[in-house]
């Protein structure tokens, strides 16, 4: 049988042998190493390929939703729904002389800074915000079929509350 061992070399050059193993016991131990190797690796794989296929995903959802994100998305379809829904009741109220715009309109604002600065003064350094801003328009039906935009100041008295009732309506889902 074929032995194989650990040698280590000693301050007085001897050679210390350790222990000795049956050849065939030692490759077998290497073996089984590199099987679980093995294994680990195809784990690591399988993990770097989920990753990857979450991060593609992850790309398409971006370009779905846009740069802001799902919930500026839902924003802008709740937007369009209350629209949607402020038409239908405008159309019953003002017999389809009227429709309304909705349409959000993203905003830059100059806005102090509330930090600290060295000592207690606050620091009024210029800090930039976006805001979203819903700007409503109003299509009055002319005598020739073709709507003209209006802005809400323009209406008329029955034209305002036929509009903002409509909103009413929407909002509240009745």
């Amino acid at each position: 049988m074929n032995y194989f061992g650990f040698l280590f070399y000693n301050n007085k050059h001897n050679f210390i042998i350790l222990s000795l193993f049956p050849l065939h016991l030692f490759i077998s131990f290497f073996i089984d190493g590199a099987d679980k190797l093995q294994s680990k690796l195809n784990e690591i794989e399988k993990e770097s390929s989920a990753i990857h296929s979450d991060i593609a995903v992850n790309g398409i959802l971006a370009l779905l939703f846009g740069p802001r994100g799902i919930q500026h998305f839902i924003y802008l379809d709740i937007i369009n729904m209350l629209q949607t829904t402020a038409n239908g009741y405008l159309n019953i109220l003002s017999n389809g002389g009227l429709q309304l715009g909705l349409q959000s309109l993203q905003t830059e604002e100059t806005k102090p800074s509330l930090k600290k600065s060295s000592g207690n003064a606050p620091d009024l350094s210029e800090l930039s915000q976006t805001e979203d801003k819903i700007v409503k328009s109003v299509y009055i039906r002319n005598s020739s079929n073709n709507y003209s935009e209006r802005s809400l100041s323009q209406l008329s008295g029955g034209q305002y509350r036929r509009v903002s009732l409509a909103l009413d309506l929407a909002f509240t889902g009745k």
